[in-house]
């Protein structure tokens, strides 16, 4: 990028969150569709290609406008998000905005994403989420949010 040219990488991991799942999903039927567990809020791109799984999470920075697909839908009422499906395909090259979900009419793409992120998944290192410190309370504190160690 300093020097001008092209960047070699490819694709990029934007996130695997297995600590945040879509409950209740009805995941797309995709040959070998058990490679990743779309319920997991993931994204990857690789090329001009975006894969979203997983519930996308706040969506209020989009217009309440159906994200298109015939077997699932996205609704989206209020800055409410009610999730019926959890795998998207973007051409984001052709489609910035992430709009027009092609993820049935490319099952193939679809499938080498998913690989990928299951390929990435299995180095992740599980995450560590302790519980909570009591001690960071700020009631304890004077209501004032700072260091407690």
């Amino acid at each position: 990028f300093s020097e001008g040219k092209a960047s070699p990488r490819t694709e990029i991991l934007h996130n695997i969150n297995p600590l945040i799942r879509q409950v209740n999903s009805k995941s797309l039927k995709v040959e070998n569709h058990n490679i990743f567990d779309t319920s997991t809020r993931a994204a990857i791109r690789s090329g001009d290609w975006k894969l979203i799984t997983g519930k996308p999470g706040m969506l209020y920075h989009q217009p309440p406008k159906l994200i298109f697909k015939t077997s699932c839908a996205l609704f989206i009422l209020e800055r409410q998000c009610l999730c019926v499906c959890d795998l998207w395909l973007f051409n984001i090259r052709r489609d910035p905005q992430e709009r027009r979900d092609l993820s049935e009419e490319c099952p193939e793409i679809v499938q080498k994403l998913l690989e990928r992120l299951s390929e990435y998944n299995k180095t992740a290192v599980p995450p560590y989420w302790p519980d909570p410190d009591q001690r960071s309370n700020p009631a304890l504190h004077g209501d004032v949010i700072g260091p407690w160690l």
